[in-house]
């Protein structure tokens, strides 16, 4: 809901200075609708994805967690020590987040 007052408050702004602009002067006016456009396409694109993000990096955290307690739980009950993946990381790409957000859904 906050993001709709972010869009108000850019239409608020933004039609009056493009009423003040003149006809004439094309380059301010596009200057205009390109800055509105880019912002609110990119609010809309950080309401998506940065959920996202957080949700992909605790899961990390919650899954690098689990495989150290399952790792130190085994080398005591085998009595040896087990290589530690604390060091890889998973590479997820943008498409397959949304590809995955959007089958859950």
């Amino acid at each position: 809901m906050p993001q709709l007052y972010g869009w108000l408050q850019l239409l608020i702004v933004g039609v009056p200075v493009a009423l003040l602009i003149s006809e004439d002067d094309t380059t301010a006016r596009y200057f205009l609708f390109v800055a509105l456009i880019f912002l609110v396409s990119m609010s809309m694109l950080l309401i998506i994805f940065v959920p996202l993000i957080v949700q992909t990096k605790r899961a990390q955290k919650k899954r690098k967690r689990r495989s150290s307690q399952e790792s130190e739980g085994a080398s005591a009950y085998y009595g040896q020590e087990r290589e530690s993946t604390a060091g890889k990381v998973s590479v997820v790409s943008p498409l397959s987040i949304v590809i995955i957000f959007i089958i859950q859904n």
